[in-house]
């Protein structure tokens, strides 16, 4: 493995030419400081280089080491921007040194590196938690600029948190620091007839809707992501707007058979995402959908998420046909998962539950 001995690196490489513009992006390898090639890849990196999402190292993307870390100091400008000109100066073995330049304006010395952007809570989290470093003074400034612009800019603070009241910025974000994406299919709310047809542990419907309700909010945050895969609901539109806000999350939706309501009402009960078709998550290699998808349907090196069999196998076979309605030979075992609240405890499944489940599978 090649030596990791520089404090940040990035993804592709300065363009001298243009400050803006980045080179060689497509590279697996990262470059050290913007500048230098390596022949370390993203996994390579130790758990102390925390990722730089935005466009904040000359407008590249990167990696930067919060362990070791000497000194910090921050600076804001109140404006309408709640982050994007506010700068986090981090120092690796030197005292931080804010000087008065000879046309009297402050100039900050003996940094090695700038954050600037959202960024900067996710990078001041990480260097908390490795670095022997005081942070009072780094918090007490950017709650002293959240404070001035959510005073100051109200219109802007209620856009940036969707109308929700944020008191404490750093609880927010720890919240979706550690935002975590969850499945669940086949909820059926207010479906007398699937206690019997799933044979589930309810009395009745009523029973069943507050047990759902409970274990999906004892389960998810309100940072956290679920996906739908499909029959949310039998019932009247007067009871989905009451039922379905009250499910933490934010909430995306795989439409079943079942779900007939138009795309604007799931919508206005809570739906941030509505698809009529299956939906790939790339970086995790799977691909959403609410009934099974044949094989060739299925991408190479993609699993099948799926709702629809409730608790049934994959390949049962139909009594009324003596047929399977999904055969072995076109719907492998191996490349699908059902995540019916049947099989899955009745609660939201984790992706990190689903992803040790299919390991299991091979």
């Amino acid at each position: 493995m090649a030596r990791i001995n520089s404090n940040w690196y990035t993804k592709g490489k300065f363009d001298r030419k243009n400050w803006r513009n980045t080179l060689d992006t497509e590279n697996e390898f990262l470059y050290s400081k913007g500048r230098y090639p390596t022949k370390i890849k993203k996994e390579d990196l130790p758990k102390d280089y925390t990722e730089i999402r935005s466009r904040t190292i000359w407008y590249m993307t990167g990696f930067v080491k919060t362990s070791g870390v000497k000194d910090l100091y921050y600076t804001y400008i109140k404006e309408n921007h709640l982050f994007k000109d506010d700068y986090l100066y981090i120092s690796y073995d030197k005292k931080i040194e804010k000087v008065k330049d000879k046309y009297g304006y402050d100039e900050i010395r003996n940094y090695d590196f700038i954050i600037c952007g959202s960024d900067n809570i996710d990078v001041l989290f990480a260097i908390e938690e490795n670095s022997d470093i005081d942070t009072t003074k780094i918090r007490n400034k950017i709650k002293e600029k959240f404070e001035w612009w959510k005073e100051n800019e109200k219109d802007d603070y209620k856009s940036w948190f969707d109308g929700k009241e944020v008191t404490d910025i750093f609880e927010y974000y720890k919240g979706l620091r550690n935002a975590k994406t969850y499945f669940i299919s086949d909820t059926h709310f207010n479906h007398k007839n699937i206690i019997k047809y799933c044979n589930r542990p309810f009395k009745d419907v009523e029973e069943m809707n507050r047990v759902l309700i409970e274990n999906w909010n004892n389960t998810v945050t309100d940072f956290d992501t679920v996906f739908h895969l499909g029959d949310v609901a039998l019932t009247d539109e007067s009871d989905m707007k009451e039922l379905i806000p009250k499910l933490k999350g934010k909430k995306f939706l795989i439409r079943g058979n079942h779900d007939k309501k138009s795309k604007e009402f799931f919508r206005n009960v809570g739906f941030g995402f509505i698809s009529e078709s299956p939906l790939k998550l790339d970086n995790e290699k799977l691909i959403l959908s609410h009934k099974p998808l044949k094989d060739t349907e299925i991408p190479k090196g993609y699993v099948n998420v799926h709702g629809h069999i409730h608790n049934n196998s994959l390949h049962k076979i139909n009594p009324e046909t003596n047929e399977m309605e999904y055969p072995e030979d076109l719907y492998t075992e191996k490349l699908h998962i059902n995540v019916s609240v049947d099989v899955i405890g009745f609660k939201p499944i984790s992706l990190k539950e689903l992803l040790k489940k299919l390991e299991e599978k091979k």
